[in-house]
């Protein structure tokens, strides 16, 4: 089970359009959080990125930035695919667009499921 995270656009007052949701990662259980590496290529990146931003979940509720970044930073400890082992989360080929950036925050860059 996951939690997917978007940035969140308001709807433009004068012609109604609601922007695309732009995916920012996600949030699954025993894991590193999974940046979007397709927007942003490091942690540090993302935080410049989101520091004016709203930021809601899958199920549309709002979390704050600073929230946001402290469970980021909670998860640091879990699984990411360029580390574990077959064991700990099956036999799958190695996946050459996922990533860690310098400081060890989890990347994939490509479509997200």
């Amino acid at each position: 089970m996951g939690n997917n995270y978007f940035i969140h656009e308001e709807r433009c007052p004068h012609c109604g359009h609601y922007p695309t949701l732009e995916h920012i990662g996600k949030s699954s259980h025993g894991w590193k959080f999974q940046f979007n590496g397709s927007v942003c290529k490091t942690k540090a990146d993302w935080e410049a990125r989101l520091l004016n931003c709203a930021i809601i979940d899958e199920e549309n509720r709002f979390i704050s930035h600073q929230a946001f970044f402290d469970m980021v930073d909670r998860k640091q400890d879990g699984l990411d695919h360029t580390t574990a082992s077959s064991k700990q989360w099956g036999i799958f080929p190695p996946d050459k667009r996922t990533y860690l950036d310098d400081e060890g925050y989890y990347f994939f860059d490509g479509d997200f499921c």
